[in-house]
């Protein structure tokens, strides 16, 4: 069995191609041996000899072919990215098998190994390619680019672990940059979720996330961050609902039914009051943005400012405004809060003497009356 189609190679019309068995004329060989009294004159050694010289001419050219289908089916998966690496990985076994190229095959089995994460394999082709041409261009540049680009998410993820979440994300987004279109491996995908979420930047969490959750939404470890990421962006019921999704094929995991029930009284909580929209600040708000809203409200509705027909209002304000203060200025309370515990129940947990901790309410204990105008 052989290709043919009715192009005078099966390279240049793949759509044509099809299989068939055919003879010698249709194999494009050349060679002719003499018939009649040619043979009889030529005798049976030397036409036997002409026969195997044509049969070979024949299979040599019938294996040229299908050597050269195979390599081109892999070049043209190949220009589809990362939704045809299988496939080219595929076709470069079988060109492979046939005889064709190796330098070519392995370069563009090695940039489909990429796509798929297959860093180890990507990096075995290219070191057979550069034993053998140390000089060769394209594959001394993509191997660079890969070491690069290993190099690169290995020193986000050390400044990751050591709570540098701005340094990590530029290591991250540099090795982001070093391929077209970027090559999203899992630690990558992954780390720019976490330092994104971890650095409380909103929109940015919820797209990086949602990329990693699209590349293996059954990871839990990537769940549970994209959730976290709706939450952080004011996405509460979005969260539960990638949280419910998967507790359908977890159902026996004890941490996501509780990251499910802790959501869902914090959806709960809010339904009553909102400390966040209390101070106009948004959940990925600093500890310095927190401090700011709550001296600027402070300000505006302190009962000594307001003495006229608005103090009933204004100590109601602050009142509301001083306990969203108390909730969200201590680390420790609002995180509890942001985990969906009711701080406002006494008997959820005993309650700090101090809510203010070692720093100490802005105002002491007269708020009311011993207002500072130059916070």
């Amino acid at each position: 069995m052989s290709f043919v189609s009715s192009a005078d190679s099966v390279v240049g019309t793949l759509d044509l191609t099809s299989y068939r068995k055919r003879g010698s004329a249709e194999a494009g060989v050349s060679k002719t041996c003499p018939e009649g009294a040619a043979a009889l004159a030529l005798g049976p050694l030397a036409l036997a000899s002409c026969e195997e010289d044509k049969k070979a001419d024949g299979q040599r050219w019938r294996a040229g072919q299908v050597s050269a289908y195979y390599l081109r089916a892999a070049e043209i998966f190949g220009e589809r990215g990362a939704a045809a690496a299988q496939a080219v990985i595929t076709q470069v076994r079988s060109a492979l098998l046939s005889g064709a190229d190796r330098e070519r095959c392995y370069l563009l089995r090695a940039t489909a190994y990429l796509h798929v994460g297959n860093v180890d394999n990507a990096k075995r082709d290219l070191g057979a390619i550069l034993q053998k041409d140390p000089d060769h261009d394209e594959a001394r540049k993509l191997h660079r680019k890969v070491k690069n680009y290993l190099k690169a998410v290995d020193q986000g993820k050390e400044l990751e672990d050591s709570r540098q979440y701005a340094p990590a994300l530029e290591k991250y987004n540099k090795a982001l940059d070093l391929f077209a279109p970027p090559l999203m491996l899992p630690p990558l995908r992954v780390g720019l979720c976490r330092c994104q979420l971890r650095a409380r930047k909103g929109p940015q969490a919820v797209e990086a996330c949602k990329v990693a959750h699209e590349a293996d939404s059954d990871d839990l470890e990537v769940i549970f961050l994209f959730a976290d990421a709706r939450v952080l962006n004011d996405e509460d019921h979005a969260a539960l609902q990638i949280l419910k999704i998967a507790q359908r094929r977890h159902q026996r995991n004890g941490q996501l039914h509780q990251k499910v029930q802790q959501l869902e009284r914090s959806i709960k909580m809010k339904s009553k009051v909102n400390y966040y929209k209390v101070l106009g600040l948004v959940r990925s708000a600093s500890g310095k943005e927190v401090k700011k809203a709550y001296h600027k409200l402070a300000k505006k509705w302190h009962p000594d400012k307001n003495k006229d027909e608005n103090k009933e209002k204004a100590e109601a304000n602050f009142k509301k405004i001083a306990r969203a203060y108390e909730v969200l200025g201590d680390e420790e309370t609002r995180r509890r809060y942001d985990r969906g515990e009711d701080v406002d129940d006494p008997n959820a947990q005993q309650q700090q003497q101090n809510p203010f901790g070692n720093r100490g309410s802005p105002f002491g204990n007269q708020r009311f009356h011993n207002f500072q105008g130059g916070m």
